[in-house]
């Protein structure tokens, strides 16, 4: 299938969208799923994290597709390949730090008994930390947590555009991580 009938399948019945993706997925002309798996080994990846990406990259691509963000600059599984890195990419930059709500308990935890049994407390002193900042931060750390995405946070909070809000969310976050990082002493 070339790639005028994949996006009309794409934008079309939902039987249409399924054939259209697997015919992506599986053909052998169509090389994502092998491209996508070799990459993110080649990045420090294994296989399955590899099939997991390629299934991101399918679903987003699809959104894309079927929402006219696809302008068709190169072919579908070059679009969904470029797709898979920047995944790939943010996925690694995520392995830094875990600066949500839980990542920070987890700072936080001990791993015996008794602090499996604090674990109320800590979440109540975390909010309480979180009641100290600004405004801004709460309302962004709330819908951050709650799990919208930042474009979603961005319209929800009025924001300029998304990458206000990547930045905003990003010192919200720092701050955070500031009040629970121990300091060291001086000697």
């Amino acid at each position: 299938m070339n790639d005028n009938i994949l996006i009309s399948k794409i934008k079309g019945r939902p039987e249409d969208r399924v054939e259209a993706l697997h015919h992506l997925y599986t053909a052998d002309d169509c090389h994502v799923q092998k491209a996508v798996i070799a990459h993110v080994m080649k990045e420090g990846g294994d296989r399955e994290s590899g099939l997991g990406i390629c299934h991101e990259a399918f679903i987003i691509a699809d959104r894309k597709i079927r929402e006219g963000e696809f302008r068709g600059d190169s072919s579908i599984s070059s679009f969904i390949i470029g797709i898979a890195k920047n995944l790939w990419r943010n996925k690694i930059k995520k392995k830094k730090p875990d600066f949500s709500l839980e990542g920070i308990l987890e700072m936080c935890a001990d791993d015996d008994l008794e602090a499996k049994y604090f674990k109320k407390e800590r979440m109540e002193l975390v909010l309480g930390v979180i009641g100290t900042l600004a405004e801004k931060c709460k309302e962004v750390l709330l819908h951050y947590n709650l799990g919208y995405t930042n474009e979603e946070i961005a319209g929800l909070l009025g924001h300029p555009n998304v990458k206000y809000t990547q930045n905003t969310l990003y010192r919200c976050l720092g701050k955070l991580k500031k009040m629970f990082t121990p300091k060291k002493m001086k000697k």
